[in-house]
């Protein structure tokens, strides 16, 4: 996906990917539900931020929800229970290294 120009597609996808998120919700059969790079989703418009705030404003207090990606929005910090940042201390591309498939990407 280019991220500036995500397509039908990839739109079609996110939205089935958090349409199963508020499933296992309303399930209620985990502890912890894990929406991985939803931010970056949001930040290039594949999903609203109202549609992740309300995926944590409906979730019981026993389920603990970990949103990850950069670029998250003020909104989605502020209802929060913590916000971390990672950031490299030394990564294989300073030396030249490409992006390797299941490690980056």
């Amino acid at each position: 996906m280019d991220r500036r120009r995500p397509t039908d597609e990839d739109r079609k996808l996110a939205r089935q990917g958090l349409a199963r998120a508020f499933a296992v919700v309303e399930e209620g059969n985990t502890d912890l539900l894990i929406r991985d790079e939803i931010n970056v989703a949001i930040a290039c418009g594949l999903l609203s931020v109202e549609d992740a705030l309300n995926l944590l404003q409906g979730k019981p207090p026993s389920l603990g929800i970990f949103l990850t990606g950069r670029e998250a929005h003020t909104l989605i910090m502020e209802c929060a229970d913590l916000v971390t940042e990672a950031r490299p201390v030394k990564h294989p591309s300073e030396k030249g290294m490409r992006a390797r498939r299941g490690i980056e990407y």
